[in-house]
């Protein structure tokens, strides 16, 4: 398996290796992420402003509003049919307490063996890890879950993974009858919101404990078996003969453009100046890359 060019490919081994029963995302937008499942999967996409528009492989319910309402709501069992959820893809609201929400809600769903990801918890530069979106590339405060969930849950195992453009962090070990993140989360968000950012992301990243993808170390914090017995060759096989919408060839261009050589060249350039912020009053536009 080759190294993951970002955070997409990462995404796409976790899939291959655990071949989840039940998938949830929580920030699906156009649900390119959600294309990466394997055919059979059951998926939940969370997202007040979906739009899907790339071919999913699977059965997909999505719900139109906020994590917090759908969890409110008390029907994802109901949903996935009883199961727990297998794996689970946080990338919604870039704020530390959102996120800390959405896992505590993720954990009680799930089972010991499952595995929850938190995205755009490395920002490579401190301008685009404000608390408020100034930028078109936003990490927001997500990192300090990070710190939260070592300080307070050392019983999980989280690595987090240098992967473009933001990182992921990897959440195994998971004890869905705790009630930390429940009883003590008012503490744990006073205790996070004062932080700031180290003076560098060299030293931030040594904080975070980033560490270089590594497929061995991935496969020894993932569970030891698949949650689905069916061969990953075949059902690989059956995602790709999937209809392929024009958004989907779309994105695979323009990520053919980003990794190529001058692709690469060109994204060596400081993300403040790549990603200017949109007019005042408006929401800034997506890159087309994320």
């Amino acid at each position: 398996m080759k190294p993951p060019r970002d955070y997409f490919d990462l995404l796409d081994a976790i899939h291959r290796i655990t071949v989840p029963r039940t998938y949830v995302e929580i920030g699906v937008a156009s649900g390119k992420s959600l294309s990466l499942a394997l055919p059979g999967t059951t998926m939940v996409g969370i997202d007040p402003a979906a739009n899907i528009r790339h071919p999913f492989s699977g059965t997909l319910h999505v719900f139109q509003g906020t994590s917090d309402d759908f969890f409110a709501a008390g029907t994802l069992r109901h949903i996935l049919g009883g199961l727990p959820v297998d794996v689970a893809f946080i990338d919604g609201l870039h704020h530390f307490d959102a996120v800390l929400r959405d896992l505590r809600n993720l954990e009680e769903a799930s089972s010991e063996d499952s595995v929850i990801l938190i995205h755009d918890c490395v920002p490579p530069e401190n301008q685009i890890a404000s608390r408020e979106r100034e930028t078109r590339l936003w990490t927001g405060d997500v990192w300090k879950a990070i710190i939260g969930l070592r300080q307070y849950r050392p019983d999980l195992t989280i690595s987090v993974v240098d992967v473009p453009p933001t990182g992921v962090a990897i959440v195994t070990g998971l004890r869905p009858r705790s009630r930390v993140l429940f009883e003590r989360y008012d503490e744990i968000c006073a205790t996070l919101a004062p932080l700031s950012l180290p003076d560098s992301t060299a030293a931030l990243r040594a904080l975070l404990g980033v560490t270089p993808f590594d497929l061995a170390a991935l496969q020894s914090q993932l569970r030891s078996h698949p949650f689905r017995a069916e061969p990953v060759g075949h059902l690989l096989r059956r995602r790709r003969v999937r209809r392929l919408s024009p958004a989907y060839l779309e994105w695979q261009l323009r990520r053919a453009v980003r990794y190529s050589p001058v692709g690469r060249r060109v994204f060596s350039l400081r993300y403040s100046a790549l990603f200017p912020v949109g007019k005042a009053g408006s929401p800034p536009k997506s890159s087309g890359l994320d």
